[in-house]
């Protein structure tokens, strides 16, 4: 009778034991979750804050790709077994993490493609005008005015059919800013014989530019449309 109770004991203090390790063990589960989640959270929460950094550091979404790694396995992994509470605090963070990398990734595109028009426009300027002209044409005067103007005419005629858009763009831009500058020089030191050739340039300009500006246009939108209506080009 004894040794029946002394059994009876034994294994009652086993099931209590297995069922306190068992309590303990989910204890310290959630425990590991929370923090994990915790941790994911902060880190989110910490990259959104650094978008200053975006066109500084060049290097800043690899790192946080590696950061971001073993972060991801432990969320896909408590996802798995999670309640529905859980996992749409998983879903939130996710849809936040994914926001700030699309983010990135599109003012990635827009520097990239600033940086390339920069360098198109640097070379188209280089080849109208020489190595001597700054980005903002500043070495400009009523001395050498008319020579820009004779080298931005020579070069539309020369290039016209192979301008792009954006090439006339930036050659509009620059007649312009060389139009505003010729009032600004007239009376001045812009003498009357340069003033009257460069209005006889003006013409010849005008009448190259205005058509051949608009079949630019009008071909890139056909180019356009053959590419979306044929993929495969």
């Amino acid at each position: 009778m004894k040794s029946n109770i002394k059994k009876i004991a034994f294994f009652g203090f086993f099931a209590a034991s297995l069922a306190f390790t068992s309590c303990d063990n989910a204890a310290n589960n959630n425990d590991t979750a929370d923090t994990n989640r915790t941790n994911y959270t902060e880190f989110v929460t910490r990259i959104e804050g650094e978008r200053d950094r975006w066109d500084t550091d060049t290097a800043y979404w690899e790192t946080v790709d590696r950061d971001y790694e073993p972060m991801r396995t432990q969320m896909d992994a408590e996802y798995a077994t999670a309640d529905e509470n859980r996992k749409k605090e998983i879903d939130d963070v996710r849809s936040r993490y994914d926001k700030v990398k699309g983010d990135y990734m599109a003012a990635r595109e827009q520097r990239m493609a600033a940086a390339n028009n920069e360098k198109r426009s640097a070379e188209l300027r280089t080849k109208v005008f020489g190595a001597e002209a700054t980005a903002d044409l500043s070495n400009v005067n009523g001395k050498n005015i008319r020579s820009y103007y004779e080298k931005l005419v020579d070069n539309v005629k020369q290039n016209k059919e192979s301008y792009t858009p954006d090439d006339w763009d930036a050659v509009k831009a620059w007649y312009e800013k060389l139009d505003a500058m010729k009032n600004n020089f007239e009376g001045k030191d812009l003498s009357a014989k340069d003033n009257l050739a460069i209005a006889r340039l003006k013409v010849e300009y005008d009448l190259v530019a205005k058509t051949r500006r608009i079949d630019a246009k009008t071909e890139q939108k056909v180019d356009e449309q053959t590419n979306k209506m044929d993929p495969a080009k």
